[in-house]
């Protein structure tokens, strides 16, 4: 008498030995919306360890998804990220939920979440001339918080993962040239906040770090500025906060001309000069306290800009460090010196964002290999010339 074989429910899994001798070890995962078994596998020397991956995957959990649905899940994922990243960061990640994802996909369960379901809600956001920039941030969103429901053991795997991300093409950083920066200081000279406008692009800071700064990160005999905070947006308004990584506490020397205008800045915001306060920041309001950070830009920065009558192109505030390293790094300054004028944890940093500036380099590169190649180029041609060996 044949035995029936029975089928293997999911979640089940199997652990095989292959040709070669290893072991592989497979789960389901869930089902592609058209009845189509989705699986998970992983190969091992020795099938000990094998069978333990495999229990360790089914302990995670079934494919149900608890009960959740999206929405629920991301309301609840968004509360728990609030205390642990930073304002800024939990911002983006709540307008892409709400924006993208909530509406799209919302009253799924967790478990019907799959690779053809968010393929299609890719397809959807197309059609609603969503662009590739913005389903990215959403599409690097829902994979984060869908890992997080698979490390809680309510999902079996994060389906995300199967889907490719949407691809952008990089966006090249605008800036000014080093003419345009000297025309933009030129002809804003008379403006209230020339002086901030100078630091940003001698120093590369940004904005936060420049509205963080008090008169005791400025060392006028040596020539520094010590970045040590930030001043950021939160739900609970403005707060100084310290840099992200320890490479954004860093000390940057600054030209002299600066220094000299930060030395009549301090002047005029002394006690009884015009409008200027006690305050402790060397760019604070008006009135007192912290600069709103939108407000530099839209209002004074935009200020600023009008004084040029279009002589220069309109950039954002933020764009005065990129003008900074773009101008260094154009200059033949060490990629590395310019990362840590930057903050940057790592120089590839800095080379990714700012590779456009490196071709400018090239010329100087060709003509120090041909004056090394050259036959006149060389020592030893040299010492023939002049009869000596």
């Amino acid at each position: 008498m044949k035995i029936a074989k029975t089928r293997r429910g999911w979640g089940e899994g199997r652990v095989t030995q292959l040709k070669s001798g290893r072991w592989r070890a497979v789960i389901s995962t869930g089902s592609d919306g058209n009845g189509k078994r989705l699986r998970d596998s992983k190969t091992f020397k020795t099938k000990p360890e094998a069978t333990l991956w495999l229990a360790q995957r089914k302990s995670l959990g079934s494919a149900d998804g608890g009960g959740w649905t999206v929405a629920a899940w991301m309301d609840h994922w968004l509360a728990m990220k609030k205390t642990t990243v930073e304002f800024q960061t939990w911002r983006f990640y709540n307008q892409r939920s709400r924006l993208h994802v909530k509406p799209r996909l919302g009253t799924k369960k967790l478990s019907a979440i799959t690779k053809v379901v968010v393929d299609d809600w890719h397809r959807r956001m197309t059609e609603d001339k969503v662009t590739a920039a913005q389903q990215l941030r959403a599409a690097k969103t829902l994979r984060a918080a869908l890992e997080d429901a698979f490390k809680s053991g309510l999902i079996t795997s994060n389906p995300t993962k199967r889907s490719a991300l949407p691809k952008v093409r990089d966006k090249e950083m605008e800036c000014w040239s080093a003419e345009q920066a000297r025309t933009f200081l030129r002809l804003a000279a008379a403006d209230p906040n020339i002086t901030l406008w100078r630091l940003a692009l001698d120093s590369g800071a940004r904005p936060g770090e420049l509205l963080a700064l008090e008169w005791q990160d400025i060392d006028f005999v040596k020539g520094t500025v010590r970045i040590r905070r930030s001043l950021e947006h939160t739900d609970e308004g403005l707060q100084f906060k310290p840099p992200k990584t320890p490479k954004g506490l860093r000390v940057i020397l600054i030209a002299p001309e600066t220094v000299a205008m930060l030395k009549a800045h301090r002047e005029k915001r002394k006690p009884g000069v015009g409008r200027a306060t006690t305050d402790e920041l060397v760019f604070p309001a008006q009135r007192g306290g912290a600069q709103q950070i939108n407000h530099l830009g839209q209002v004074h920065f935009a200020k600023a800009l009008k004084r040029c009558k279009g002589e220069v192109p309109r950039i954002r505030v933020y764009d005065m460090r990129h003008t900074c390293a773009t101008m260094l790094l154009g200059a033949g300054v060490n990629v590395k010196v310019v990362a840590d004028r930057l903050g940057h944890e790592d120089p590839r940093i800095t080379l990714k964002h700012y590779a456009h500036a490196i071709p400018s380099l090239q010329e100087a590169a060709r003509q120090a290999i041909s004056a090394l190649l050259s036959e006149n180029g060389t020592q030893t041609a040299h010492k023939q010339k002049t009869g000596t060996t």
